[in-house]
Parts: C-alpha cells; structure tokens; sequence
C-alpha cells in the first residue's frame, strides 16, 4: 500500500466529481473537507492508530485492502499480525527488580542490543532470542504489523527497539495497533487491520484476546518469559540466564512458527487461483493454516505408532 497510507486516504479533491466522502479528520471530509453533517453523517469506524480523530467509511476501508491485496500479490507476499508481550520481548517495571538486578542486567543484554529501558525509564523491555532474525525472515514473505493490549506510547517504543533502522515497522505509526484500537469488546480485530482477513496471518501466545472469527487466522507461540514476578525478586538475575539459555534462536519457538508461517506462504502462491488485474483469491489463509496443522498432527501421531 506504501508507506504513506494517510495520503492514499486524503487524496487530493477533483473538482466537477462528487465526493464520496471516505473519512473523516474529527468532523472534517479527507477529501472534501465539509462538515461530516454537511456529508449525509455516513457511519465510519476509528482508525486513530493511522492518524488521531480518522474515521472510515465501509466502502473505503473495502478500497484501501483491496489496494493492499494487489500490492501483496504483486509481491507475492502475506500480511503477519504479531503480539509483542509474551511474543516478541517481556517486560517489567523497573521498580520490581533491584538496584543491583537492574545493573546486572543492563551490563548483561544492554549492551548486546537485547534490552532497553522504554517509557523515560519506567519499563524493562528484554527481546526473546532471536526476535530480530524471525523479523527479518518473516518480511521476507509478509508485510508486518504489531497489535497488542500495552498502551500505544508502549507499543510505538518496543517496535523502534525491535526495528531501530525502521525497515520493517518501526518508521510507520500505522503498522502498530494497541489497546486503543481494541473497540471489539475490548478484544484485538482483524477489523481494524487494512488488509482482507484472508491474506493475514496472527502470531499470539493468547489466543483468548482475539475476536472469535480471527482465530482461525492465529499461530499460537508458546509466551515467552525473562522477568520472574516481583515476589520471587531474588531469583530474577539467574531467572534471566535460565530463560535465555532454554531458548536458542536455532531452536525455539520462533523455529517453529517461522516453518509454519513458510508453508502456509507457499501453499497460497502454489494454490491462489489470482485473476489478472482483479486479484481475485479463491483461497484463505485460514484454510491452508488447518490443513498444515492437520499434517503435523498426522505426523506427529505416526512417529508416536
């Protein structure tokens, strides 16, 4: 879709063409710039993540993922949902660990680029291992986005330090969903996500926070844990080397969901049926994710016989 998304939305008014009014700044037309009154008040849905007040019409939120849909399959590629606690880092707050912990630390995986201090201090941010390396071969088969329940000041932060050169998230507001953007009952959704639910793909250790129809597009990992909780405070520093070496990057989940993520990307370009100009897809990400699930379940059930 590009990284100026905010412009394909405000393009620029056409005089002698009746506008169609597709979002709104508070109450002001993108397009036009008329009172959402003077509009006809069409029904829209938030997507403050993109900019603070945008609404959007149903009929342009169906436009903007159909532009995405054609540049994923010019590119042959996928869109990637992530968590990011329990997924990609763990975090705590400062002031749950020691002076002489928080030291330790520091010196430990600081200095390796693996854990950051976010929000002036507040937050402990640690990486789980090799969450930089999955970012890198996952964008190589899907555009990504961040979705989690922290706030978006939180949520903007971990992504520069997981993506500090900005190549994959970290320079675009618009690719980071937080709990703001949970109006599903206070669930994620794939609602307010610009790209058609049959391209996309979760990665999430809680499957429980999602709506009910996006489950089905979820990868579940198992959490990934550094901090131990404030009352086992003097475990903390060997907690932190134990959960780091029970978890290598050859290994780990990431391993694991990456060859998942990889089969489901090459099923769907093998399988696509993809109309010239159109981009129809005739198949859904949800469908190729049960059929990999059920051939690892076989083939785990035949080695077990």
């Amino acid at each position: 879709m590009g990284t100026d998304l905010l412009s394909e939305i405000c393009r620029s008014f056409v005089p002698g063409l009746a506008c169609q009014h597709p979002g709104f700044i508070g109450p002001l037309c993108t397009r036009c710039g008329r009172d959402n009154l003077e509009c006809g008040d069409p029904p829209t849905r938030p997507f403050s993540y993109i900019e603070p007040r945008l609404t959007l019409t149903m009929p342009e939120i169906d436009r903007l993922r159909n532009v995405n849909l054609k540049t994923l399959i010019r590119h042959k590629k996928l869109h990637l949902v992530l968590d990011l606690d329990n997924t990609l880092v763990h975090s705590t707050l400062s002031r749950n660990l020691t002076l002489e912990e928080r030291d330790h630390l520091i010196k430990q995986y600081a200095t390796k680029g693996l854990l950051s201090e976010v929000c002036d201090g507040v937050m402990l941010v640690k990486l789980r291992p090799g969450a930089r390396e999955f970012l890198e071969k996952a964008s190589a088969m899907f555009d990504l986005s961040v979705f989690t329940k922290g706030r978006r000041d939180y949520a903007e932060e971990v992504a520069r330090v997981l993506d500090p050169d900005g190549s994959r998230f970290g320079s675009c507001r618009w690719r980071v969903m937080s709990r703001e953007d949970c109006f599903t009952g206070k669930q994620k959704s794939l609602d307010v996500v610009l790209a058609h639910d049959r391209v996309v793909l979760i990665v999430d250790d809680n499957e429980e926070v999602w709506a009910h129809n996006n489950k089905g597009n979820l990868i579940k990992i198992a959490p990934y844990r550094f901090f131990l909780p404030p009352k086992n405070l003097s475990e903390a520093v060997k907690s932190a080397c134990r959960f780091e070496d029970n978890e290598a990057k050859e290994e780990g989940e990431f391993a694991r969901v990456l060859k998942t993520l990889k089969e489901v990307h090459d099923t769907f370009y093998e399988d696509s049926f993809m109309i010239e100009y159109g981009h129809e897809v005739s198949i859904s990400v949800k469908f190729l994710l049960e059929r990999v699930h059920n051939s690892n379940v076989k083939t785990r059930n035949a080695i077990v016989n």
